[in-house]
């Protein structure tokens, strides 16, 4: 295992603050929307335009274009989180 593979305490704190704010937000949403725009993705993840961008440029959160607005949905962001949980 070299050190890009290992996770730290702060790791999980962090993931877990992800999904805290996923809990608070569907709970907040009533019944959840299919899809979320990039601000709301941005809020919840807590990470800027520019990651955002790249996370979808490279494949890594999948989106779709509906008349110039990226759309996800919450599944796609929870395969996400997860695939990258070690």
């Amino acid at each position: 295992m070299n050190t890009n593979e290992l996770v730290t305490k702060h790791d999980i704190e962090q993931l877990a603050e992800i999904v805290l704010r996923l809990e608070r937000k569907l709970e907040s949403m009533g019944h959840p929307k299919p899809f979320l725009t990039g601000r709301e993705v941005k809020e919840l993840l807590n990470i800027s335009e520019g990651k955002l961008q790249s996370l979808r440029i490279s494949g890594e959160l999948k989106a779709s274009k509906v008349q110039g607005t990226y759309l996800y949905t919450l599944a796609d962001i929870m395969d996400m989180i997860n695939r990258n949980r070690k």
